[in-house]
């Protein structure tokens, strides 16, 4: 009989299995850990590379805009267009205005001449202009403007209309080294360069561009990325960085996580070796403790044992199921109870989903609940506010996109999605529906996320408001009729009211005199009113008309200023201008923003009391101009402060229902002045005055030809 074979020890036996396995672990960890930073790494140079080629065709592109809309500025000038046709005022003033004449671009670098209609040179910056017989001449007399750049540099024709025909053409030309400058852009990567086709116009790397040529794209060595300019096709921009450089960080990397790699393969053999030689002996005692453990009846009693970790872990373990059966009595007594608490609040929770039911099934508003594209539950009122005989019949045979349209299915999902599952503030919005009756009405519906067996769903309230709509609309049109029909009378009844006041009529007895001037001011106050009602008609109705254009503020205020200051001598009140700026510009309607101010500054006169003074502040914030008037009135509530630029809005004291006022004007000063892009705000105490300001964008003149004024933003340091 062969003897069987010596079991195997412990610690050799489980080196011999572990380590093979735990090294190919490793180095497949290492070799898919580097491969992954790697390809994050390129990823994400990548998409910082693209960003920046976006940002330098944008660039590109707005430079070129600009160039395109100053030369059509020069071609659209009067004095250019006069002289095709005036030889005179050609030769006395041309030369004088194209000799000094410079637009966007390169300072010094556009070469700008000005052609008749065979390409004949009328006037230039530059000696040695020649255009006849120039390719694009009969293009540009046909109308159309004509841009070609490449290796040679750039060459753009705007035609010169007179009289509705092409007669001539502004040539500007801009040699390589300066359209160079004009297409340059600045990334944070090494190399950057501006191609038309194969040919690269710039480059911040020389050898980049020399190593690669027209085939920098496919380079192996170089981290790419490219991008056209937009409205050029043929004119793109490339951004790289070296390869080397670029992956520096992640060799780096590698060769520190490989390393770390060996170190911890030998940190687990030692580990092993070590926990074989501990195991050994505290395997005897914890054998010795469950044996004796196995006459013991009592519960009490607990197992000890030293050694490893894992032993001390594994005595607790059966310590804990010890326990555990010690406690399955009171567990079970404990289970019960809770078993009947919960029983109970299951009972509480289902009446008090009954009495909510029983509430919306009587609400006179339809009331529905909405996920997953599907109703959940309508209520009667919902039904019958369709036409349908009952809920169920709503349920089962109409959709809400079908019943309030496809718009509504997509505001509720992404309200259920920003709701994230808990309850959600109120959304309300009024729509029109076209029901199967063949009538139209007006609903207000209002939306909220709530949980509704035991998921997130949307709970609808739907009101019939045709009615109140239709009151609206009559309200409005009456509004309008009235406002219309009244400003003629008015106006004719104010003129005549100041024919009989001036005694062109004959002398009037004092008397009657009073109260003809009484029966002036009533119609001019009707007058005022009347025409703040058409204003607030044409801004709600979207019709008023703004001119917009570069405006010197500072003149602007001070026009406002002159305007008013007979009114303030009225009611004794001086006016102050504080300004620091000097010229400054703002984009703005003259006649409207004229408006505002003259509106604000009257009004801090009414309300500022006798011998004070109403001061008006220009300074600048950041790229913005601040237009304020500050008085030393009363003052507004704080609770006031928003509902004074509503409609008919007055602050509701004796002194302030005192003056005179259609409660219009701020109402027409914020529309006015969120029209031009600002927003209009009041800052006041009571007792402390007031303070009304908007702020204005400030622009600069960078070109002033005739009637055309071409405009950029004031750039501020830092921003």
């Amino acid at each position: 009989m062969a003897m069987a074979a010596p079991p195997s020890r412990l610690l050799p036996g489980v080196l011999l299995r572990v380590l093979p396995t735990a090294t190919v672990v490793f180095l497949a960890v290492g070799l898919v850990a580097s491969s992954f930073i790697e390809g994050a790494f390129v990823k994400q140079l990548k998409s910082k590379l693209a960003r920046e080629a976006d940002i330098g065709a944008q660039a590109i592109a707005t430079k070129i805009d600009t160039l395109k809309t100053s030369v059509r500025a020069v071609a659209s000038n009067d004095l250019v267009i006069n002289g095709l046709v005036d030889v005179e005022a050609r030769d006395a003033y041309l030369p004088l205005l194209f000799s000094g004449l410079q637009i966007a671009g390169p300072r010094g670098g556009a070469l700008i001449s000005f052609t008749d209609y065979r390409g004949r040179i009328l006037a230039s910056n530059w000696k040695g202009a020649d255009y006849t017989g120039a390719p694009w001449l009969k293009a540009v007399l046909e109308g159309r403007e004509h841009l070609h750049m490449g290796s040679e540099g750039l060459v753009l024709a705007v035609p010169v209309v007179y009289q509705g025909t092409p007669e001539g053409a502004i040539v500007v030309e801009y040699r390589p080294a300066h359209l160079s400058q004009l297409l340059a852009f600045r990334p944070s990567a090494e190399a950057a360069a501006t191609r038309f086709g194969a040919a690269t116009l710039f480059t911040s790397n020389t050898g980049f561009a020399e190593a690669h040529g027209a085939d920098a794209a496919g380079a192996a060595d170089w981290i790419h990325s490219a991008g056209a300019v937009p409205g050029y096709p043929s004119l793109g921009v490339v951004v790289a960085d070296p390869s080397h450089v670029a992956l520096a960080p992640v060799v780096k990397l590698n060769r520190i996580m490989f390393t770390a790699l060996a170190f911890a393969l030998v940190a687990l053999t030692a580990g092993i070796a070590l926990t074989g030689l501990l195991a050994t002996r505290p395997l005897v005692r914890f054998s010795a403790a469950i044996k004796a453990f196995g006459s013991a009846e009592d519960l009490d009693r607990r197992i000890e044992t030293g050694g490893a970790r894992e032993f001390q872990d594994l005595a607790g373990a059966f310590n804990a199921m010890l326990e555990r059966l010690k406690l399955a009595v009171v567990s079970n007594e404990r289970l019960a109870r809770e078993n009947a608490e919960r029983r109970a609040a299951e009972r509480a929770l289902r009446e008090s989903e009954r009495r909510y039911r029983d509430l919306i099934e009587g609400a006179a508003r339809g009331i529905y609940v909405y996920r997953d594209s599907a109703l959940l539950y309508v209520n009667p009122a919902f039904a019958a506010m369709f036409g349908f005989e009952s809920p169920r019949e709503a349920l089962t045979s109409a959709s809400l996109t079908a019943l309030l349209g496809d718009d509504i299915r997509t505001e509720l999902n992404r309200q259920l999605q920003a709701s994230g599952g808990s309850v959600g503030s109120t959304i309300r919005t009024e729509l029109r529906v076209e029901r199967d009756q063949g009538d139209a009405i007006w609903i207000e519906h209002t939306s909220k996320a709530i949980e509704w067996e035991g998921r997130p769903a949307i709970q609808g309230a739907l009101m019939d408001i045709t009615d109140r709509k239709r009151v609206e609309r009559l309200k409005n049109e009456f509004v309008s009729i009235v406002s219309h029909e009244l400003r003629t009378p008015l106006t004719a009844l104010v003129g005549s009211l100041g024919l009989v006041r001036s005694g062109t009529l004959g002398r009037l007895p004092d008397k009657v005199q009073d109260l003809i001037e009484i029966s002036q001011a009533s119609a001019q106050r009707l007058v005022a009113l009347v025409n703040d009602i058409l204003d607030i008609e044409k801004i709600e109705a979207g019709s008023m008309e703004f001119d917009f254009a570069p405006t010197e503020a500072v003149a602007l205020v001070r026009q406002a200023v002159a305007e008013t200051e007979p009114f303030g001598a009225k009611y004794d009140v001086a006016l102050r201008l504080e300004e620091r700026l000097g010229q400054v510009s703002v984009r703005a309607d003259a006649s409207r923003l004229t408006q505002v101010l003259t509106n604000l500054i009257s009004n801090a006169v009414k309300y500022s009391p006798q011998g004070e003074t109403v001061v008006v502040r220009l300074t600048r914030e950041g790229e913005d101009i601040r237009f304020a008037v500050r008085d030393r009135g009363p003052g507004i509530p704080a609770h006031m402060h928003r509902r004074i630029f509503e409609k008919f809005t007055q602050v509701d004291s004796s002194e302030s229902r005192s003056k005179a006022g259609t409660g219009l004007g701020l109402t027409i000063c914020k529309d006015i002045i969120e029209a031009h892009g600002g927003r209009i705000r009041v800052e006041s105490e009571p007792g402390m005055g007031a303070t009304f300001s908007f702020a204005l964008p400030e622009v600069n003149v960078i070109m002033d030809m005739g009637d055309l004024m071409v405009t950029e933003p004031v750039k501020v340091a830092g921003r």
